[in-house]
């Protein structure tokens, strides 16, 4: 004899519904996917920028030094203005990978919120109807990874 299914209450189903629905939760993922390899692409670019700040600069007292000494040596000059040029190209991309950085931390903390919000509004639903007794925080742990 199979055992039938218990009825789910209104508030039950209402939270069912929400948390059979992925959409959310991939998009979140992928937001989260997406951060980690913009924060590697970063890091290795300004490790770039401080690899070459660095000879830039190692550079820039040779080519100093020399002129002190009454020497101009064209091609160190043309050399320093190519490192300047490549890190002002680095500079470039590191503000551009910030913004698009801080832009996909604000839509992660957007869907936290909203699902935050979403999930307060069940808890609500759940102690209405007396099928709780837990508190917010002890309830929402239920959820911690949770995006609806």
């Amino acid at each position: 004899m199979k055992k039938e299914k218990q009825k789910k209450s209104p508030c039950e189903q209402l939270l069912h519904e929400d948390l059979e629905d992925k959409e959310l939760q991939r998009r979140y993922e992928s937001f989260k996917i997406e951060e980690e390899s913009l924060l590697k692409s970063y890091n290795e670019i300004v490790a770039e920028y401080n690899n070459s700040q660095e000879e830039f600069e190692n550079l820039k007292n040779i080519i100093l030094h020399n002129l002190i000494q009454g020497y101009t040596i064209p091609e160190q000059i043309e050399k320093f203005k190519l490192r300047k040029e490549k890190l002002d190209i680095f500079l470039k991309d590191i503000k551009e990978i910030d913004k698009q950085v801080k832009e996909i931390q604000t839509l992660i903390a957007s869907y936290k919120q909203s699902s935050q919000d979403r999930f307060y509004y069940h808890w609500r639903y759940h102690k209405a109807c007396g099928e709780t007794d837990l508190t917010w925080f002890e309830w929402i742990k239920k959820f911690d990874k949770v995006i609806i």
